[in-house]
């Protein structure tokens, strides 16, 4: 403070260290990357012919659209992305996410990011889930996502009497009064349960689905929105790049 070198400002003095060389992260274009809303679950650099947008995921389909037309991009298979700061400490699903990134349309891993962005969203669940319903592209991943409430994760459990035993103790269509609980094959009782519900025994821990309800159910019905979807994205790029070539 005794140099003399500070700048009055309205919140106090300013001083600039010397010793770092200052360096213009703003280019008048597009501003760096700040992870600054909560709802943002992570930000995916788009790079193309050395020029670069930030989306801020999930947003709106058309954002990204904008985004690959001030690029210059007639085709988004042609721009490069790559995701950046992750804002869930997950360390399985950011790798996901940039796998996908890498291999699928921008805009189904848009529907995922929308699918997973809520402070309720139980990843662990969502990935034995997944595991459970064999798929891995991101947009059945998202419909997983949007029906996480119908399954059922029984975590611990990988027998079938450890089924029986947790139906018996936690579900009132299988309580039976303590007396005969010693009575009871939890084994076959469990295979029964395992096969009347689909389950299937996923990394340590028992997943089904519940009564009433079956995959594939979710996942035609996702790909039926999908494919509406699509449709849409494909007339919203052709409207955006034939306004840029005029």
């Amino acid at each position: 403070m005794q140099s003399g070198n500070g700048i009055c400002t309205d919140y106090g003095l300013l001083f600039v260290n010397e010793d770092i060389p200052f360096s213009e992260e703003y280019d008048g274009q597009v501003f760096p990357p700040y992870l600054y809303d909560a709802d943002v679950l992570f930000i995916a650099r788009v790079e193309y012919r050395g020029r670069t947008e930030y989306l801020y995921m999930p947003c709106e389909n058309e954002a990204i659209t904008k985004a690959f037309g001030r690029l210059g991009s007639e085709n988004p298979d042609d721009v490069k992305i790559i995701i950046e700061d992750f804002n869930v400490d997950n360390h399985v699903w950011f790798e996901r996410l940039c796998e996908l990134a890498e291999k699928e349309s921008i805009y189904d891993v848009n529907t995922l990011a929308g699918a997973v962005s809520n402070a309720d969203m139980d990843l662990g669940k969502l990935a034995r889930a997944a595991e459970y319903a064999g798929v891995e592209d991101a947009v059945s991943l998202a419909s997983i996502a949007e029906n996480l409430s119908l399954f059922t994760v029984i975590k611990g459990v990988e027998d079938y009497y450890g089924i029986g035993r947790y139906f018996v103790n936690n579900s009132s269509g299988y309580s039976v009064p303590p007396v005969l609980e010693n009575f009871i094959d939890y084994g076959n009782l469990g295979r029964h349960i395992a096969e009347e519900y689909n389950g299937k025994f996923v990394d340590g821990d028992f997943v089904c689905m519940k009564e009433g309800h079956s995959l594939d159910e979710i996942i035609s019905e996702e790909n039926q929105k999908h494919m509406n979807q699509q449709a849409d994205e494909n007339e919203d790029q052709d409207e955006c790049f034939g306004m840029q070539m005029m």
